[in-house]
Formats: structure tokens, C-alpha cells, sequence
């Protein structure tokens, strides 16, 4: 025999069962087979190795020397392939791969470090990269792209993924420590006089949440600067008179001299995904690093 394909798994069921009974009447009701349908089975094993098995005798059947020569070797194979489909326990110790994540450089500033800091300790052989999150991954990433993990704001996450809600997220406002508005109550008239400093790191856009907000209640402010990244926010900030509303984890997170203070009108809190595509949903590594993310977001919590 050379031909795997022609092998299948129910005959070898079917070979163990009539060598340990030494019974085709007891291997088939064991196998909850009929007879008929048990020699059938026989006669296949028997082409396919060029050999009769099993011989009749007075009180069932005995195997041939060949038949015994392969009784071990199948039992074996078997044995494997119940191990295959045997649900273990996943290690990450033990765990071997590479995970790749999409998300803008806020979540690398908040909880990306705490993250990786307790990863690295309890999978080190596992790989990350983190990739940017940027209109064109976000497009390309239900078609297939190699993402396995995305971590956004609700409007951000790919379609047709699996998410999980990892928080909620304050928004407050900020400017330099000597600010004029520093130390003051910050009413919605100092805040739309002010000069604004947007991050937009999708489409540069000079409008965003706290435009809408504000369109809500007939009023405007003057947006002077967009800028792609949350990163670099915190330093123009000192160095300019703009003012700022951003995610209060990467605010507290910044340690730069800043007056934060409350938005003077009601602005929606965000809440930041997990989402997954369905290729990774049942894969131990990648459930469990999901688990792993939620943790890490509600260890790295802004005390109230």
C-alpha cells in the first residue's frame, strides 16, 4: 500500500475493534455496526494490505501474522489522532508564534508598555508587532490582511469582525500649564475663542466628535493645527497657547505641565475595541492574548 489517501480512519477503527474482540459479531456491536457492514470493512483492509487478516475459527476469528505485525503500529495511529483532537490546556510558556496588531500610537502611549511588560514575562517566545492603524490597513484588513488584532474606537474597528469592548474613555480638555485659561473656570464661550489642536490620525480632517458637539448647540471653534499622531501632541501643547480635548488615559499618561480641565458641553465618551477577524476567533494563542489585553486596559485604569 502506498496510497494514504485510500487509508480511512473508520478502518482502522474497524481493524482495532476486530483484533481486541477476535469477534466480527462483538467488534460490530462495540462499533454499533452491523455485521454486513463490519466485513465490509474487512474486505477493504484486506485489499489494502494485500492480506486475509483474519481466519474464521469455531469461536470467532484470529488475526494473521500480518494482522498482528500492524496491530500495534494502528493502535498507535489512533492513539495520535485522539491526541490531535483532544482539547488541552493552553501554555503560554510553551507557546511559539508571532502576533501582529493594528492600532494609532494613543494605544501605544496608554496600554501598549503595560501590556507588553506582563506578555513578554508569560509567553517569551511569542513575537509582536504592532502596526499603524491608518485608513488604508482599516481598509484592507477584512479583505485578509495579516492583522490579528485591532484596538480602536467603535467607529475605527473593521467591519465584520468580532469585537470586545476593552473600556470607556474620558475626554478632557488641555493647555499649557501658564495658559491664560490656566487656574480659570473655562466656560463654552473661552472655549470656542480659544485656537484648537486636533489629532485626526485616519483623515486629517479639521473637524471632528467635539465639532459635532458643538454644532449640536449652534456653535463653532477655530481648529488651527491637525496633526496624525497623539504623541507629539503634549510638547505643542506646551509650546503653544492651542488647547486640546483628548482621551484622559494619554493625558495623564504625558507628563507634561498642563492645565486639564472638563469640556464646558457634553461630549460622548469613546469606547475602544478589540476586534478580530474570524480566522483567529478559536485559535488558543490569540484568545488568550485578547484575555490578556482586557486585563492589562482595566489594570492601567485612571484612578478616580
Amino acid at each position: 500500500m502506498n496510497d494514504i489517501t485510500r487509508l480511512d480512519t473508520k478502518l482502522l477503527v474497524a481493524f482495532d475493534a476486530v483484533m481486541e474482540e477476535r469477534s466480527v459479531t462483538r467488534a460490530a456491536e462495540r462499533l454499533n455496526m452491523t455485521q454486513q457492514g463490519l466485513s465490509g470493512s474487512l474486505q477493504r483492509l484486506r485489499d489494502l494490505f494485500g492480506d486475509p487478516l483474519f481466519v474464521r475459527e469455531a469461536r470467532g476469528v484470529s488475526p494473521t501474522p500480518r494482522a498482528e505485525a500492524l496491530a500495534p503500529r494502528i493502535k498507535s495511529v489512533l492513539a495520535g489522532l485522539e491526541s490531535v483532537l483532544e482539547s488541552q490546556e493552553f501554555d503560554p510558556a510553551l507557546a511559539d508564534g508571532t502576533i501582529i496588531v493594528a492600532t494609532a500610537d494613543y494605544a501605544l502611549s496608554t496600554f501598549v508598555p503595560p501590556l507588553f511588560q506582563r506578555f513578554r514575562s508569560l509567553a517569551p517566545k511569542v513575537r509582536l508587532a504592532v502596526r499603524p492603524l491608518t485608513s488604508t490597513t482599516l481598509s484592507e484588513q477584512p479583505r485578509g490582511g495579516r492583522v490579528d488584532l485591532s484596538l480602536s474606537i467603535t467607529q475605527h474597528a473593521p467591519q465584520n469582525w468580532f469585537t470586545h469592548r476593552l473600556f470607556e474613555e474620558r475626554l478632557l480638555c488641555a493647555v499649557r500649564a501658564d495658559h491664560p485659561l490656566a487656574g480659570t473656570k473655562v466656560d463654552i464661550d473661552k472655549f470656542c475663542n480659544c485656537e484648537h489642536l486636533l489629532v485626526s490620525p485616519y483623515k486629517g480632517d479639521f473637524a471632528g466628535a467635539t465639532d459635532r458637539a458643538l454644532a449640536q448647540i449652534d456653535r463653532t471653534r477655530r481648529v488651527g493645527l491637525v496633526i496624525p499622531s497623539f504623541l507629539v501632541a503634549g510638547e505643542i501643547l506646551e509650546r503653544t497657547d492651542l488647547l486640546a480635548v483628548l482621551p484622559e488615559r494619554l493625558l495623564r499618561n504625558m507628563n507634561r505641565r498642563l492645565f486639564i480641565f472638563p469640556p464646558p458641553l457634553e461630549l460622548e465618551d469613546a469606547d475602544v475595541l478589540a476586534a478580530w477577524p474570524a480566522r483567529v476567533h478559536e485559535d488558543p494563542l490569540h484568545s488568550w492574548f485578547r484575555e490578556l489585553c482586557y486585563e492589562s486596559t482595566q489594570m492601567a485604569r485612571v484612578d478616580e
